[in-house]
């Protein structure tokens, strides 16, 4: 009989005891049944929609940006003008 040693034992041992642990049965059961974070993407709509515990919280479309909840931003707000926006968008012009 091959005999193992005490690393590997311990090893065992203190993965046992964590995945034993109800702490680690509710992470694990939480994860299971958490709703899903995504990107999702709609070509019919021409929207880019990001969801966050099952539940949409950003649009992206042609219109422009659409949020539920807070805006935080460390820079300034700028309002160049749609044409300069699109332009920079398209790949040209770096100026921002």
């Amino acid at each position: 009989m091959p005999t193992v040693k005490q690393p590997v034992l311990s090893a065992l041992a203190l993965g046992l005891l964590v995945c034993s642990s109800p702490a680690f049965a509710d992470e694990v059961a939480r994860s299971e049944s958490a709703p899903p974070t995504e990107i999702v993407t709609d070509q019919e709509r021409g929207t880019v929609t990001i969801v966050i515990d099952g539940k949409p919280v950003m649009q992206i479309d042609a219109n422009g940006l659409q949020v539920v909840g807070d805006v935080t931003y460390g820079g300034m707000l700028t309002d160049a003008g749609r044409e300069h926006v699109a332009k920079t968008i398209a790949g040209g012009d770096d100026a921002r």
